[in-house]
């Protein structure tokens, strides 16, 4: 075979090469993002970021244990959103709200922000919670976010190219119950006050600190949402009297900036639901969480006492 043939040839083993490559990129790239899209729609079924004038919920596990959205949406008679994700810290929550707030500018109904006794402290929760946001990085508020937050540009990088990495189990979880319209939330177990004893005399327990940029943050938060027109109803989702009994200064003092807050902007009210369940434990899972039982009967206080402060619907 000439010279010229041979690298003829290997010229049309490389074009085959090339296009077999580009096909298989055009194949990879379609279904990433086609399953993304899929995906994406369970998300934003799950956390109500379709729907608009909503009561939406902010929170971390408080809230999503806490809470049934199907039970108070159905006694509220108006639409609710359920926007909690386990692990958030402070900063999260309140990008749960302002993400909310870019996607409907009208903006929500009203925030019901769920607060406890650790609402300012600095550390205890995920430090990996922004990852919780990636499927929403094409919204420019959330991207910003995640610039700040991402733990190596590689880790940004890749989620920007390849969508299905901004999945993990947990996201995949609750994409799925999304498209299925699983809103259950509801956890089993009973609360053991002789461990949670054991656990404070050993020094096992988080110990609650007041971050003084942690309250500026909230407080520049509820400012913004005063000026906008946003009501924001500071609801305290009820934790063990045992539990909020551990540091009992530092305790008060968070609730009097909770109740300062609400004293300072027209906009904010504080709904406080501790009593009378934080000193019933058999509804409790464990020091800080409802079980199923606590759920469904804190979540009917919650519709009974939230239903007068909310305001008309647009």
């Amino acid at each position: 075979m000439r010279i010229s043939d041979n690298l003829k040839a290997q010229k049309a083993q490389l074009i085959r090469l090339a296009q077999g490559v580009l096909l298989g990129l055009i194949v990879f790239f379609a279904a990433d993002r086609g399953l993304d899209a899929v995906l994406m729609r369970g998300l934003d079924r799950y956390f109500g970021l379709e729907t608009e004038d909503t009561v939406l919920l902010v929170g971390h596990s408080h809230v999503v244990l806490g809470i049934d959205r199907v039970r108070l949406e159905r006694d509220l008679g108006t639409p609710v959103s359920k926007y909690a994700r386990a692990g958030a810290q402070l900063e999260d929550r309140i990008l749960m709200a302002r993400h909310y707030g870019t996607l409907h500018p009208d903006g929500p109904r009203a925030i019901v922000f769920g607060v406890d006794g650790h609402m300012f402290s600095p550390r205890g929760l995920s430090s990996n919670a922004h990852r919780l946001f990636y499927p929403h990085m094409g919204d420019e508020i959330v991207d910003a976010y995640l610039r700040d937050h991402a733990l190596s540009w590689q880790e940004y990088v890749t989620r920007q190219v390849v969508h299905l990495a901004r999945y993990n189990d947990v996201l995949l979880n609750v994409a799925r119950r999304g498209l299925s319209g699983d809103w259950s939330s509801g956890v089993g177990g009973r609360f053991d006050p002789e461990r949670l004893a054991r656990e404070a005399e050993l020094g096992e327990t988080r110990p609650i600190a007041i971050d003084a940029a942690q309250v500026a943050q909230f407080d520049a938060f509820l400012a913004e949402a005063d000026a906008k027109g946003w009501p924001v109803i500071l609801t305290f989702v009820p934790t063990t009297e045992a539990w909020n009994a551990l540091e009992p200064d530092t305790f008060t003092e968070v609730l009097t900036l909770l109740k300062g807050f609400a004293d300072t902007y027209e906009s904010v009210q504080f709904l406080d639901l501790r009593d009378p369940w934080s000193s019933q434990y058999d509804l409790f899972a464990d020091p800080i969480h409802l079980n199923a039982k606590g759920q469904r009967l804190v979540t009917e206080d919650l519709a009974t006492r939230l239903a007068p402060l909310l305001p008309e619907g647009q």
